[in-house]
């Protein structure tokens, strides 16, 4: 029994009619009263089901889809920022995360203001080694080939 003719069954049994019309007509589509109200309790609560979670039945159109914006040039990111000491000094890497991160520069700021590299990893990874004194902050941060900035990340040198 699709959900249609549930429905078909609800609507004539609330009008008293028990008499069932359409292709599935014939000896074996009338239903008892008993089966008639098991039907139309069935649909009652299908149909309170459907309308609690916003469903629709399967016989009604769907709503056409919203469209989902394809979004454009996204800003870069610079995610993983550390700091590791070492015997000659301080390594700094991360990655920047982007369309196209191979070839961006990330500018360094802090206690390392001016210093620069480039990302040479089409995966977006960078390196940057140095030998400086803490105490202070590090910051890298880098802006890809259409103007858009990064966020700013930050270490702290102990």
């Amino acid at each position: 029994m699709t959900l249609t003719s549930i429905v078909n069954v609800r609507h004539r049994a609330s009008r008293g009619d028990t008499r069932r019309a359409g292709p599935t007509a014939g000896p074996a589509s009338f239903l008892s009263r008993a089966g008639l109200r098991r039907a139309v309790l069935a649909a009652t609560a299908l149909s309170a089901l459907l309308c609690c979670f916003g469903l629709v039945w399967a016989d009604d159109p769907l709503p056409e889809p919203t469209p989902v914006p394809v979004p454009g040039n996204l800003p870069p990111m610079i995610v993983d920022f550390v700091g590791i000491h070492g015997q000659l000094g301080w390594i700094f890497e991360g990655r920047v995360v982007d369309e196209n991160p191979q070839g961006l520069v990330v500018t360094f700021g802090g206690v390392l203001d001016g210093h620069q590299t480039t990302v040479r990893d089409p995966e977006g990874y960078f390196q940057y080694a140095v030998s400086i004194q803490g105490p202070g902050a590090v910051t890298a941060y880098t802006i890809d080939d259409h103007g858009k900035g990064s966020n700013i990340e930050y270490f702290d040198l102990p």
